[in-house]
């Protein structure tokens, strides 16, 4: 089944963070595509200017912003730490879900880990406003939904 769009965002690069307006992303849809194993599939597709198109499954959307908010918290305080992580415990957070827990943690195959980590905790400082925009409105929608 091909995809199916029913809800769209057709001005998106005009909001695509620091890329507006000249993003290469010209739209996003919502809609319903069969996967490999014939269940229905609640689909994001992100059109871009070029004709070509990324469709992600929405739960790896939220799957995505759930790594994003631990790795924020995570680096409200890691500033406490020489290197910003305890080279003794990587682990940032387990979050429970399906019976199981997704692991968010300090890549430990990073060589440039001690460089990389300290250019990722400046980027989150440096987007704070545009994150926390986003974050507040997030925030606004769950609470009305109930979450």
């Amino acid at each position: 089944m091909e995809f199916k769009p029913v809800i769209t965002c057709d001005n998106y690069k005009k909001v695509d963070g620091f890329r507006a307006p000249n993003s290469d992303i010209e739209k996003v849809d919502m809609g319903v595509k069969k996967n490999d194993n014939k269940r229905l599939e609640i689909i994001a597709k992100l059109s871009k200017l070029d004709g070509t198109f990324d469709e992600i499954p929405v739960n790896r959307i939220l799957d995505m912003a759930i790594l994003l908010c631990e790795a924020n918290l995570y680096f409200k305080e890691a500033y406490r730490m020489p290197k910003f992580y305890d080279e003794n415990n990587l682990t940032i957070s387990r979050v429970g879900l399906q019976g199981d827990a997704m692991n968010v943690e300090i890549c430990k195959d990073n060589e440039n880990l001690d460089k990389d980590i300290i250019a990722l905790a400046d980027e989150f400082n440096k987007q704070g406003e545009l994150l926390g925009e986003r974050f507040r409105v997030l925030a606004e929608i769950l609470e009305e939904l109930g979450y």
